[in-house]
């Protein structure tokens, strides 16, 4: 497992103040955790991928401040609430989620000074709640049964309620196509440096990530494969939510694959244990397809995905995944 570029990024250097390279400018001066959004290391696994497969090459996203990918998006749909008059000082932001989108609002509200109130379904992770609450976050649980939606039915409500407050309303906010564009898929190709890919494994929640890397790599020639789980109900949280979500462009997907929870578990572990990377559920999820699709192109070929978070938020529910296998 190599970082990309690693001729230009010795990390080493950096602190102990060399200046061969800074995560970001000011990195060392920051006014705030925020600065440090953004510029995650993307990897090439040594370990892990088939040894006579395509090479594996994957942006680690739980080194953004709040451990995961939606740092990027939440900043930037607060930014453009700011600059366009939505949201004034000391307001209060409203917001219904399955996944980690509540985490990093949770940093960026508390940094900025709003107060914020997030819907969810009541199995959401124990573990993201206890982030949430050491945040001073509102939380108010609906029926698991309705799933995402019910926390979106009852966000608009308190939204209603609320005259003046904001609700990024992350399902559709396509803020997050462009940041992600900017930011995320402007970062890889950087790192990349004029290396093929040849396909391009990302799992479907909001469909942001996914939509920006296919709207530049399949341009290049990239087979766009999206990941799912085959059901609804499942335990991959923050993906599949039962609904195609706006900000997907389906036009952009060459093919779908789908994972069970049981999949999504063993590339859990199984990243893990060849690679030393503590990554989510979804991670586990596309490191399984990435493998798989790494058999199928054979060597000589690169395959890009992103590992969306880290792993210590999901020890409840890979316990509750375990027993649900000696049953």
């Amino acid at each position: 497992m190599v970082v990309v570029g690693a001729d230009k990024r010795d990390l080493r250097d950096d602190f102990i103040g060399t200046p061969s390279y800074s995560f970001k400018e000011g990195f060392f001066n920051m006014e705030n955790i925020l600065a440090a959004i953004g510029n995650t290391p993307l990897l090439r696994l040594e370990q892990g991928p088939p040894p006579d497969g395509a090479v594996i090459y994957a942006k680690i996203e739980r080194f953004n401040p709040g451990g995961s990918l939606k740092d990027r998006a939440a900043l930037a749909m607060i930014e453009a609430a700011e600059e366009e008059g939505k949201l004034q000082v000391g307001g209060t932001v409203v917001e219904p989620v399955a996944g980690n989108t509540g985490v990093a609002l949770a940093l960026i509200c508390r940094l900025r000074g709003y107060s914020l109130i997030l819907t969810m379904p009541e199995d959401y992770m124990p573990e993201r709640r206890y982030i949430l609450e050491c945040c001073g976050t509102q939380i108010e649980t609906t029926s698991a049964a309705e799933g995402i939606t019910g926390a979106i039915r009852r966000a608009r409500e308190i939204h209603a309620e609320h005259p003046g407050s904001y609700m990024p309303d992350h399902f559709s906010n396509r803020v997050q196509v462009t940041a992600h564009r900017q930011g995320l898929v402007s970062e890889i190709v950087a790192d990349l440096e004029g290396v093929a890919v040849d396909a391009v494994v990302g799992c479907v929640g909001t469909g942001s990530s996914l939509t920006a890397l296919a709207e530049i790599f399949r341009e290049q020639g990239s087979e766009i494969i999206a990941v799912d789980p085959p059901t609804f109900p499942h335990a991959i949280q923050g993906i599949g939510f039962g609904f195609d979500p706006a900000l997907l462009n389906q036009e952009l997907i060459d093919r779908r694959e789908t994972v069970t929870d049981e999949e999504a578990l063993a590339g859990f572990r199984d990243l893990a244990a060849t690679t030393g990377l503590l990554a989510g559920l979804s991670s586990g999820a596309v490191f399984h397809v990435a493998k798989k699709i790494a058999r199928q192109l054979g060597p000589d070929k690169n395959i890009l995905t992103l590992f969306y978070d880290g792993g210590e938020r999901y020890f409840s529910l890979r316990e509750e995944l375990q027993k649900k296998e000696r049953l």
